[in-house]
């Protein structure tokens, strides 16, 4: 399967207007065996801010931090959401990833047996 997840700076795209204030949305696209997907992270940064190649924003200041965090946050879940739903033996698409990302997946809802029981162990345990 071949896959990716890219971090973008609509920069590029003509639809796309640079703000007033000279920022510019971020966007991740899923593309899955050449199917795409995106949606806007809801975050802004400035079009000098943004490393095309590393697909993180630039600098070590708090602003670049916090959002590189969050941004890594982003591919973790959708890697964490991959993993789910081939567990579940799921054939994956960009678009089903995209319902998974936004726990529009009823399956993925849903808590397996093992882990209600895992759970309660645990629990037990702790007693």
């Amino acid at each position: 399967m071949e896959r990716s997840f890219i971090f973008n700076s609509l920069l590029n795209k003509e639809k796309v207007k640079q703000e007033k204030n000279g920022n510019t949305p971020i966007e991740v696209t899923i593309t899955i065996n050449g199917e795409r997907c995106s949606f806007s992270t809801g975050k802004q940064i400035k079009v000098t801010s943004w490393d095309k190649n590393r697909q993180l924003v630039k600098g070590k200041d708090e602003e670049a931090t916090s959002l590189n965090n969050y941004l890594k946050s982003v591919r973790a879940k959708l890697y964490e959401k991959e993993a789910e739903l081939l567990d579940r033996g799921f054939i994956i698409t960009a678009q089903l990833l995209y319902d998974a990302y936004f726990d529009k997946v009823e399956c993925l809802k849903e808590r397996s047996l093992l882990s209600v029981l895992e759970e309660h162990n645990t629990e037990r345990k702790a007693w």
